[in-house]
């Protein structure tokens, strides 16, 4: 079952920090509906048998990202816009985020854009992945 996407993301506290960011608002803003939404990290996400991962850099301090989430840690997930990551102020109007919640010593919320490796618009291959997700978490 193996997948990889290019992606970005950000959990929900990078969300709430980055939004504090005259320049994040900014830039989420005017780069509608091309360019992208609020995220910290960018890399390639893959979907294994057991679980997914991430692998990437953070956008500001370019510093290497790495993250494991078996499907069995993964309590939901949600194709949509919320209180955290808002349809008109964060995000592009049309393209809903993908959002997963799971335990890594709490309860986390992580946000996704994906898109296939060389495509220009993220967040288009989103739903497909979300179909997949709810299909592999039970």
């Amino acid at each position: 079952m193996t997948a990889v996407y290019e992606a970005i993301w950000a959990f929900g506290e990078d969300v709430l920090n980055l939004r504090k960011k005259l320049g994040e608002e900014f830039e989420a803003h005017t780069s509608q509906p091309l360019g992208k939404p609020l995220h910290k990290y960018e890399g390639q996400l893959s979907l294994e048998d057991e679980g997914m991962s991430l692998v990437g850099k953070s956008k500001d301090s370019h510093k290497e990202f790495r993250l494991l989430v078996p499907f069995e840690d993964v309590s939901d997930v949600y194709l949509g816009w919320d209180d955290v990551l808002r349809r008109w102020k964060d995000t592009r109007a049309l393209i809903k985020p993908l959002r997963i919640t799971f335990e890594d010593q709490g309860k986390k919320a992580l946000y996704i854009y994906a898109k296939r490796v060389g495509a220009k618009i993220y967040g288009k291959q989103n739903k497909t992945l979300y179909e997949r997700l709810k299909v592999s978490i039970k």
